[in-house]
């Protein structure tokens, strides 16, 4: 739950600003040297930049392929240039008065798939998961609304752009046009049968990862819940906990816990499953709750437990003990796990170096001779056609269409592949009205995301010359004196 939580809060990036009470002329200089970047006198502070890279920097750590040192530096500066744009479409949006209203922030936090229960908002298992990740809901919300305005600030750029019909006609042709394409296909798959990882290796990778082997202790458990208010009167709580004492005495006279949840939960999240939560370790719930399940036995009923949700009856059907692998155990895992890290960072490189290749031709076919690299070529082929060389033909097609004639591109993403492509030869079909009207509402759509990117990278590129910014992580980066900290989250 804890990763799941950080790839939430990462997915949406919010700042706080850092206040501080002294005069204007001290607390501009204080503020401007304690901050991670400085943005027309508005502070995106040190704390939440390193907050916001512990984030980023344990999902890129937790990849197989460690990184590099280089795309460590680079993703650092990619991170403060976000935020710095971000900076910079906030302002925009409080100067031109716009606003955020509390039902857009309970929308948008309901839709986070991390926070629902059977495809609903679970508000039980939303205070969960800020109680573990010590996130206070007023914080997560401020961040949520934060991020409302630099998308709502951003959408209102895209829409602002015009689509002349001519453009959109164009373009439909331009995807019903038939064409010859050349391909050159950059597999990690192709390349690991051929990597042998020595033992040594793989013990020291053991050594230095063994958390990722660990399997802490688990149970299985069902509860049933009777809500109370965190305020809630003593009188409220006896209630509670009355109405948990009649349900067990049903339980001592031969009632189905199952049975008896559906009947009586407040959790609407687990009580149709007859209260079943599954397994979890002791960290993935609340402490008291987590504390009561460990220390029963298979089949045994707690006592009413207090949480701050309210009171439940908690039994344990099930336990996994926890497992420390030695090496023999994981050994073929981790071989495999080297084969692939080592197979994937050689086809980058490759890629890369390829890129480069293709920049100073601007030819496909000629940069593959000269990389000993083998080319595909197809006939005259439609956006409908199949391409036996790729996985997945369609949405290959699909990005390969929109590219012009003779300038050859990287397409990525697709089914672990690095595809470079260039539109050889093309001939355009008829204009069809009846078949352009059907489509047209769909092409504009893309145009404007397409054209979108465009038109908000230009706007920011314009909006940075014209702030006052002050970028630290740059400076530090330029001067070579990252703190170890940040460079090892």
């Amino acid at each position: 739950m804890k990763i799941i939580l950080w790839i939430v809060v990462a997915a949406f990036l919010g700042t706080i600003f850092f206040v501080w009470g002294m005069n204007l002329g001290r607390r501009k200089d204080y503020v401007s040297q304690q901050s991670a970047a400085v943005v027309d006198g508005r502070s995106i502070s040190n704390m939440d930049f390193d907050r916001l890279w512990t984030q980023k920097s344990q999902q890129l750590y937790g990849q197989e392929e460690e990184p590099s040192s280089e795309q460590v530096q680079r993703l650092r500066t990619d991170l403060i240039n976000e935020l710095i744009g971000q900076e910079l479409l906030q302002a925009q949006f409080e100067k031109l008065g716009l606003k955020i209203y509390p039902e857009e922030v309970a929308a948008r936090i309901a839709a986070i798939p991390a926070f629902q229960q059977d495809g609903k908002f679970s508000q039980e298992k939303y205070i969960r998961l800020l109680q573990y990740n010590r996130m206070e809901p007023a914080e997560f919300e401020s961040d949520q609304a934060r991020t409302l305005e630099i998308l709502k600030m951003d959408r209102l750029l895209r829409d602002a752009m015009v689509l002349p019909e001519e453009r959109v006609r164009a373009y439909f042709l331009a995807r019903r046009r038939e064409v010859k394409l050349a391909l050159v296909n950059f597999r990690w798959q192709d390349r690991i049968r051929n990597i042998r990882i020595p033992e040594e290796a793989q013990r020291r990778y053991y050594q230095e990862n063994r958390q990722k082997f660990y399997q802490p202790a688990q149970v299985r458990a069902s509860h049933i819940l009777i809500r109370t208010n965190p305020q809630a009167s003593e009188e409220d709580k006896l209630t509670a906990k009355l109405k948990l004492d009649n349900i067990r005495e049903e339980l001592k006279q031969g009632a189905n816990f199952a049975q008896l949840a559906e009947k009586y939960s407040e959790d609407p999240g687990s009580a149709k499953n007859g209260g079943d939560l599954g397994y979890f370790t002791a960290e993935d719930m609340v402490p008291a709750f987590s504390k009561a399940a460990f220390a029963l036995k298979v089949g045994e009923v707690s006592p009413p437990v207090e949480t701050s949700f309210g009171y439940h009856l908690i039994q344990v059907t099930g336990r996994r003990e926890e497992k420390k692998p030695a090496f023999a155990e994981v050994a073929s895992e981790i071989e495999k796990t080297l084969q692939e890290r080592e197979a994937r960072r050689n086809t980058n490189e490759d890629a890369v170096a390829f890129l480069a290749r293709i920049k100073n031709t601007g030819d496909l076919v000629q940069a593959a001779s000269a990389a000993g690299r083998k080319v595909t070529t197809s006939g005259w082929i439609t956006l409908d056609s199949s391409l036996p060389q790729v996985k997945d033909s369609r949405r290959f097609l699909d990005r390969a269409f929109d590219l012009p004639l003779h300038q050859p591109r990287a397409i990525t993403g697709l089914d672990d592949e690095i595809a470079f492509v260039e539109i050889l030869a093309e001939k355009y079909r008829p204009f069809r009205e009846e078949a352009y009207q059907r489509q047209r509402d769909e092409l504009v759509e893309r145009l404007r995301r397409q054209q979108g990117d465009e038109l908000s990278t230009a706007w920011l590129q314009t909006a940075e010359k014209k702030a006052d910014i002050i970028n630290n992580i740059a400076k530090e980066q330029a001067e070579g004196v990252t703190t170890t900290a940040r460079e090892n989250p």
